[in-house]
């Protein structure tokens, strides 16, 4: 529970002004083999890019790696779980979580 209510929450940081000499990204995922692919919550997922490549806020991608599985390839499924399975990832993304800067709204 919160004891803040959200007029009293401070207001997110503004957007830092565009810098011209930025290096731009381009990714190509279906053959860029050094992408990263995930299977999290019973689906494939590919990194594009990095929180490093963006402005900000970074690291959610590295929530996705640390909670996710490894798989070869963006077409390939991730494993499936078992309810033992199930509930070990849901603990350990909510363990995980606040370390990301991240809120889970779980089902009651």
């Amino acid at each position: 529970m919160n004891d803040t209510s959200p007029a009293e929450s401070q207001p997110p940081a503004p957007v830092p002004a565009d810098d011209p000499d930025r290096h731009l990204t381009h990714v190509s995922p279906d053959t860029d083999e050094s992408l990263p692919d995930l299977g999290v919550v019973g689906d494939t997922y590919t990194i594009l890019v990095s929180g490093e490549d963006l402005c900000s806020p970074s690291g959610q991608e590295e929530f996705f790696r640390a909670v996710g599985v490894p798989v070869a390839n963006r077409t390939d499924a991730p494993p499936a779980l078992d309810d033992a399975g199930t509930a070990a990832f849901i603990a350990k993304a909510v363990a995980l979580a606040p370390q990301y800067r991240t809120e889970l709204l779980l089902p009651e």
